[in-house]
Parts: structure tokens; sequence; C-alpha cells
């Protein structure tokens, strides 16, 4: 589950899968919401966890 800043007090929910790990980034995977959107990818830098602009609550998936 993340949890992610957009600013001016905005929050957006995202729940997904973490894809991908780098040195620098990670990329999550997240369903598409609403009509016919597929699933995309979204990326975030570590400093972004760090900063709290993203925050994310890790659930094992069963």
């Amino acid at each position: 589950m993340l949890k992610m800043n957009l600013g001016r007090h905005k929050v957006d929910f995202q729940e997904g899968i973490i894809k991908e790990t780098h040195p620098d980034v990670f990329l999550i995977e997240v369903d598409g919401n609403e009509i016919a959107e597929g699933a995309k990818t979204l990326s975030f830098s570590y400093k972004d966890v760090l900063t709290r602009d993203v925050q994310m609550c890790l659930c094992k998936n069963s």
C-alpha cells in the first residue's frame, strides 16, 4: 500500500507490488483504476521514502 503526497494537501493511495529495485529507484506495478485501465508502473527514488513524499505499508502477499 502506497500513500503519495501530491502537494498542496493532496494525497493519493495506491496498492501494488514491488517489481524491480535498482541502486537509485524502485518500480511498483499498480492495478488500473476505474474503467478498463490496465496495470501501470510507478517509479520512485529512495529519497521519496526518506522525505516522506511516499509512505509505504508492506504487506505479506498470501
